[in-house]
């Protein structure tokens, strides 16, 4: 079983993106009306929420 703890300090997900440069990604892309790009910064910040999520359910035997 990995025993390993995500951290998260200030934002960054060590092993993982960096969560604020991935919301500001998310806001640029809508405020210049870059709808695909908006899209794409969306699903990687899901995708890293997803991790976040998984790892801690791994964690705790599968059940939280």
């Amino acid at each position: 079983m990995n025993l390993m703890m995500q951290v998260i300090r200030g934002g960054h997900v060590e092993g993982h993106a960096h969560l604020v440069t991935e919301h500001r990604r998310i806001v640029d892309a809508f405020s210049s009306g870059e709808l695909s790009g908006a899209q794409r910064a969306i699903r990687e910040h899901i995708e890293t929420g997803r991790r976040i999520a998984l790892d801690a359910i791994e964690r705790a035997g599968g059940v939280l």
